[in-house]
């Protein structure tokens, strides 16, 4: 039935056109990408697989940059361990040179001077050799290395503390061999020695009396409950009458600004001297004589808060003398040594026979000990150390050192067996030192390799994930170039098809059409 109202033909054409269109525009859309999903809606399941295979691929490229970054530190210490590696050879050049008996002393201080520089180029190394501001050879840590895109997938690189400390080379000595009290890595609190034959003593008068001892303190300075630092306020000590007086000097922008006078020196609590300014008088200089002026400028270098300084304490009460009975004469041996030696200082051998007072002297009148003497760590006849330590004097002999469990040290003859080494061969601490070195370096160039191989499979598992998220979310330009061309001539058929739907209302014109 002819109709004006409702063209049916015309709605379809239309409808066809508008879906061809949007065909066309797809298609379009995805040759200009290159993509297949631009929207969710294009296909919202792909979308979601195509974005979990981007995470995963970003992530193994960074896990890939991660282990460049490995390689980079574990390169930075074997490069740092391989100059360590040429100190330690010239070290273990110089210690063959110095046990051959042809050098003299001077020609083994030379050679010392010169493995000192090695051990301090390995110290300097130690310390300053960093990689992103990360010190990797002062401290012993586990870096980890992520090398994966998920929680646990990491490497650990090992990064160990060395020094001449941790490669046993801080007591190498040519010259003096080990050094006492760093060699025993003991504190020494009291030199004891056993006693030489004593005659009794005779009946002497009450001794004079005696300049009070002294003792060391740590300083600290406040004003009331202000504690003061070494900025603020420093103490000044100068003689002045025949005495030794005190003043403190507070402190402001560098310039002395108050003064305080001490009448006494407050006596130490816990090895603590505190003075508080603000019960002190303040000093007047324009009061004081030019003398008194004078010795205060004269007073030198002033002792700093934190400082630890002598502190002078009353003598001790001496008892009137009695009479002695005859003492029985041990085996000889050194003179008792003095108190010389104060706790938690390492000392070398000849520092700790300076200490002896009278320094033992041998049967010629020698001193028993001098700064050549030698102290020789024992071994038995394989050559395994026997944790014993002895002392050779100027008379040949040798004398054993025994260190108790409180520090105190004491030595007598001995006369070693034949089975005994007492040469101390530098050499073997080297070439272990040099055994250590090359282990680590051998580790770390393990890990470099074993990180190369991981960047290869990241590189390997993100190229097979990315030709998997292509063939999700990809244009196919054979298939979208085909649907181009079909929606464009859809689009053309669907045009020329709903002008043809609208000339058939013509026909109902011609039937109103008059003759």
């Amino acid at each position: 039935m002819p109709s004006i109202r409702n063209q049916s033909l015309s709605l379809r054409a239309r409808t066809n056109l508008g879906k061809s269109e949007s065909a066309l525009a797809v298609a379009t859309e995805r040759l200009s990408s290159g993509l297949r999903i631009n929207h969710a809606a294009d296909d919202a399941a792909g979308e979601s697989i195509a974005s979990h295979f981007t995470a995963q691929i970003r992530g193994q490229h960074q896990a890939a940059r991660n282990a460049n970054d490995g390689i980079s530190l574990a390169q930075t210490i074997e490069g740092a361990l391989g100059e360590m590696g040429h100190s330690l050879q010239r070290i273990r050049e110089l210690a063959v040179q110095a046990q051959n008996s042809t050098n003299s002393i001077g020609d083994l201080e030379s050679i010392q001077a010169e493995i000192d520089q090695h051990l301090g180029e390995i110290e300097r190394i130690s310390h300053q050799t960093r990689f992103n501001s990360l010190d990797v050879l002062a401290q012993d840590a586990d870096l980890s290395i992520q090398v994966g895109a998920h929680d646990g997938d990491t490497l650990t690189l090992n990064t160990r503390l060395v020094n001449t400390k941790t490669l046993n080379l801080d007591q190498i000595d040519v010259v003096h061999d080990p050094r006492l009290g760093s060699a025993v890595d003991r504190t020494v609190i009291d030199t004891q020695s056993e006693p030489a034959p004593i005659a009794p003593p005779p009946a002497v008068a009450p001794p004079p009396a005696i300049a009070p001892p002294t003792t060391t303190a740590v300083l600290s300075i406040r004003n009331g409950a202000t504690v003061l630092t070494i900025f603020d306020a420093y103490l000044l000590s100068y003689q002045f009458n025949g005495t030794t007086q005190y003043l403190v000097q507070e402190v402001h922008g560098g310039l002395a600004r108050n003064e305080y006078r001490i009448p006494t020196l407050p006596a130490p609590v816990g090895g603590v001297v505190d003075i508080d300014i603000s019960v002190l008088p303040r000093l007047d200089r324009t009061t004081l004589s030019a003398a008194e002026a004078a010795a205060i400028t004269r007073s030198g270098v002033p002792t700093l808060v934190g400082r630890t300084f002598p502190v002078p304490v009353a003598p001790p009460a001496v008892p009137a003398p009695t009479p002695t009975p005859p003492v029985v004469a041990p085996p000889p041996g050194p003179p008792p040594a003095a108190d010389a030696v104060k706790k938690d200082t390492p000392i070398r051998l000849f520092d700790f026979l300076q200490s002896l007072a009278p320094v033992p002297a041998a049967d010629d009148g020698r001193p028993l000990f001098d700064q050549h003497s030698k102290v020789h760590y024992l071994t038995d006849a394989t050559g395994n150390a026997n944790g014993e330590y002895v002392i050779s004097g100027s008379d040949g002999n040798f004398y054993d050192i025994s260190i108790s469990s409180t520090g105190e040290v004491s030595f007598k003859p001995k006369h070693a067996p034949p089975t005994v080494n007492l040469k101390v061969v530098p050499m073997k601490r080297v070439t272990q030192a040099l055994g250590q070195v090359d282990s680590l370096r051998g580790e770390l160039g393990a890990m470099q390799h074993r990180l190369g191989s991981v960047i290869t499979n990241l590189n390997h598992t993100a190229d097979i994930l990315s030709q998997a998220r292509s063939r999700i979310e990809d244009a196919d330009y054979a298939v979208e170039t085909s649907n181009l061309t079909r929606q464009q001539i859809l689009q053309q058929a669907s045009k020329v098809a709903l002008t043809q739907a609208n000339q058939l209302a013509q026909n109902v014109l011609a039937l109103l059409k008059e003759d």
